[in-house]
């Protein structure tokens, strides 16, 4: 083996949040500001096959 894990290591949990690494003048930030897509839920409502994710 080139590398032996410590057994610590997989106990490891490490959280963070998506909002904090996306720059606040990102274009996406900008994009989503512009446009409701929303819509999106609705059209694709037919295509999910079990509805067990709900909009909130």
């Amino acid at each position: 083996m080139l590398y032996k894990r410590l057994e610590d290591d997989r106990k490891e949990m490490n959280s963070f949040c998506i909002d904090d690494l996306v720059p606040k003048d990102h274009l996406v930030r900008k994009i989503e500001k512009a446009i409701n897509f929303d819509f999106i839920y609705d059209l694709v409502e037919s295509y999910k096959r079990y509805n067990r994710y709900v909009r909130t």
